[in-house]
């Protein structure tokens, strides 16, 4: 963590450098582009990006870090895919897995969730009418290294790699899940987040970590039984 930053209780963006700054091109094609960050003197690495689209139509979405200070720096790689807050969510997963934080004060409660079948998902509804909105995040560590989102007519399923429990920051949740609703509907958020192993780097070295997108289309499904019976024969 910067000190300048620390001190100013700095909250977002954590690194503007990497996460609003102005990226190089490094190479691209007709299928693929790789992207440079410049290098962050808060947090002490640069980032290098590749997204690719796969002969067979899915994303290629990969990040690298690497070290530019000359110190060690401890880091994990977050992916964190955002839609709308009604969207349908869902994670392979067992309950004893899944650690369920509301985000709560005066004027919010939480967000209804289930899992049905070896599914976690969120209950997406509007806040109450004395409450102004719901909000919740999930901690999960999934079965399967795999998330889904159901929009009106598609499916956006993101697959990564599944790290042992052990490699993940104890903060944080292999899969994060955020869900968010006002009673004004265009506000609503769901945030689908991967985490990477939480890494040591020396100088120099780096860490790599990627997603693969896929879409497919459905006929409007939105009972959940119906749903997670189509994820069980894509």
């Amino acid at each position: 963590m910067n000190e300048l930053r620390k001190n100013e209780k700095a909250v977002w963006p954590p690194d503007p450098f990497i996460t609003i700054g102005e990226y190089s091109i490094i190479s691209q094609n007709e299928w693929s582009i790789k992207l440079l960050s410049p290098e962050s003197p808060i947090s002490g690495i640069y980032m290098e990006k590749e997204i690719a689209v796969n002969p067979d139509g899915s994303i290629f979405v990969q990040v690298s870090i690497i070290n530019s200070s000359t110190e060690n720096v401890s880091w994990d790689i977050w992916f964190n895919t955002r839609l709308s807050g009604w969207n349908k969510v869902y994670v392979p997963a067992l309950e004893e897995n899944c650690k369920i934080v509301p985000v709560l004060h005066n004027s919010s409660e939480e967000m209804p969730y289930e899992i049905t079948n070896g599914y976690f998902t969120y209950l997406p509804v509007a806040p109450n009418a004395n409450k102004n909105e719901r909000s919740s995040k999930a901690f999960i560590y999934p079965e399967l290294p795999i998330m889904h989102a159901f929009t009106k007519n598609h499916v956006i399923s993101i697959s990564f790699v599944k790290h042992d429990v052990s490699e993940i920051h104890t903060e944080q949740g292999h899969v994060e899940i955020y869900n968010h609703t006002e009673h004004n509907a265009e506000n609503a958020l769901l945030e689908m987040e991967y985490h990477s192993p939480y890494t040591t780097l020396a100088p120099g070295q780096n860490l790599q970590a990627w997603e693969v997108w896929t879409i497919e289309e459905h006929n409007n499904i939105t009972n959940t039984l119906e749903q997670i019976e189509f994820l069980n024969n894509l």
